[in-house]
C-alpha cells in the first residue's frame, strides 16, 4: 500500500467504490437544500476513506434507520429515498419541458427558414 495524503492509503477502484464516490460528488442533486463545495474536477479522487454511521444511545429513535430502511450500499440506499427521488424526478421534469421548448422553436424557426428559402428561389426563377 501507497501511503501518501493524510495517511489515507490509496484505494484501488471497483465498480462499487465507483459508484460510492460518484454518490458523494453529486450529492447536491440530491439534497437541494443544502450547500456544498462544488467539485472542479470530474475525476475520481485517489485517496478517499469511506465509513458507517452508527447511531449512538443518546440519538433519537426515530432519527435511526430501522433494519428495514438500511441497504447494502449507498447508491441503494439513495434510491430507496423517496424524498430525494421525488426532487431528482421534479427536476428532470423542468429539464424536459425546457428543452421541448427549444426544440420546438428550433423546428419554427426551421420551417421559416425553408418557407423563406423556397419564396426566394421561386422569384430567382421568375426573374
Amino acid at each position: 500500500m501507497i501511503f501518501h495524503r493524510f495517511n489515507m492509503p490509496m484505494k484501488e477502484l471497483d465498480e462499487e467504490m465507483k459508484d460510492v464516490v460518484r454518490a458523494v460528488q453529486l450529492r447536491s442533486y440530491i439534497t437541494p437544500h443544502k450547500y456544498f463545495n462544488p467539485h472542479t474536477t470530474a475525476k475520481l479522487p485517489k485517496y478517499f476513506q469511506v465509513g458507517t454511521v452508527v447511531a449512538g444511545p443518546t440519538d433519537f429513535r426515530d432519527k435511526r434507520l430501522t433494519k428495514r430502511e438500511r441497504k447494502q450500499n449507498l447508491a441503494e440506499e439513495l434510491l430507496a429515498d423517496d424524498e430525494a427521488l421525488g426532487y431528482t424526478k421534479e427536476k428532470y421534469k423542468e429539464v424536459q419541458t425546457e428543452r421541448e421548448a427549444i426544440s420546438k422553436r428550433k423546428m419554427i424557426l426551421r420551417k421559416a427558414i425553408k418557407k423563406n428559402r423556397a419564396r426566394r428561389h421561386k422569384e430567382r426563377a421568375k426573374k
